[in-house]
């Protein structure tokens, strides 16, 4: 960490302390307002209000959350790909090192939408140019890591174009992209919104390859997740995790608790009437990312001990 965002960080939890401030909003860093992270934080803070005040923040996505995780004096937790935090692990480590999970979320699908009459499948995509999303997201990493592993000693195995999902679709539709990556808890809110205007134009890649098996997990996109997609699909999934600073201080230590506390015994209701993916979460799963959990977390879930950390490869 530079000393102007340490000071930053040190400052806002030398804050906390106060009783005053304590009682100001937490800020939770997610992802686009047509995104899974933008919609899950929503319910959180409905969920929680009047024993954690959220306050919920766009962003650019999973290594925007990072970042703001490091240095915003707004940004206490952020959601997390697990792909992104060992990517910014081998190019950041100072960063990471200070990051700790608070509990696992839920699998993030990979899907991949062409025209119909395009890519038919992973193979297909050599040569052809996909929107991957902007730089700061998970989104970004995850298109940039499939492309690699997919690729041979003739380059990547597509174009990876820096683009939103949403511009994307629009290239997508004016013939000027092959195909848009997108990572996100189906169903994917931007893709959910296309309904049956969409049917027999767009359809989802088939995702399938030894060289992605291990690194992601195996998924399926059901039929009829989409008004326009009337098969099931093959795809990988991300794990997501909600994560905070590496805190020491007892007022966040206390807020942290409170937050888990709150997740816990809302998690019912969330699963129940809230997103899809919350039926996927299982906070007393630690084993699903091998990465620290925060002390205070720990306390809240009845647990002494979490994972070991990730070593980078």
């Amino acid at each position: 960490m530079n000393a102007k965002r340490m000071i930053a960080k040190i400052a806002a939890a030398a804050a906390l302390l106060s009783p005053v401030v304590a009682m100001a909003a937490m800020g939770i860093a997610t992802g686009s307002p047509t995104g899974t992270y933008y919609a899950v934080a929503q319910e959180m803070q409905k969920a929680c209000k009047g024993t954690v005040d959220i306050k919920v923040y766009e962003s650019a996505g999973s290594l925007s959350n990072l970042e703001r995780i490091f240095s915003d004096p707004n940004i206490q937790y952020g959601i997390v790909q697990l792909d992104a935090l060992l990517y910014k692990q081998l190019t950041d480590k100072s960063m990471t090192d200070k990051v700790s999970l608070i509990i696992p979320f839920y699998k993030e699908e990979i899907e991949i939408v062409a025209a119909v009459g395009g890519p038919n499948n992973l193979s297909q995509l050599k040569g052809k140019r996909v929107a991957i999303g902007l730089p700061g997201s998970g989104n970004w990493v995850s298109g940039r890591l499939v492309a690699g592993k997919l690729g041979d000693a003739n380059g990547p195995g597509f174009e990876a174009v820096e683009m939103s999902p949403q511009d994307g679709l629009t290239a997508l539709a004016n013939g000027k992209i092959d195909a848009v990556l997108v990572v996100g808890g189906k169903p994917f809110p931007l893709l959910k919104n296309l309904g049956a205007f969409a049917n027999g134009r767009i359809k989802l890649v088939p995702m399938s390859d030894p060289r992605l098996d291990g690194f992601y997990q195996k998924a399926v996109i059901p039929e009829g997740l989409y008004d326009w997609q009337k098969t099931p699909v093959e795809t990988y999934a991300v794990q997501s995790v909600l994560a905070t600073f590496d805190y020491k201080s007892p007022a966040m230590q206390k807020d942290i608790g409170s937050l888990v506390t709150c997740l816990k015994n809302k998690l019912p209701e969330l699963q129940a009437s809230g997103h899809p993916k919350w039926r996927e979460v299982d906070l007393d799963d630690l084993t699903r990312v091998n990465w620290p959990v925060h002390p205070a977390a720990l306390k809240a879930l009845g647990k002494s001990a979490a994972p070991a950390k990730a070593k980078s490869k």
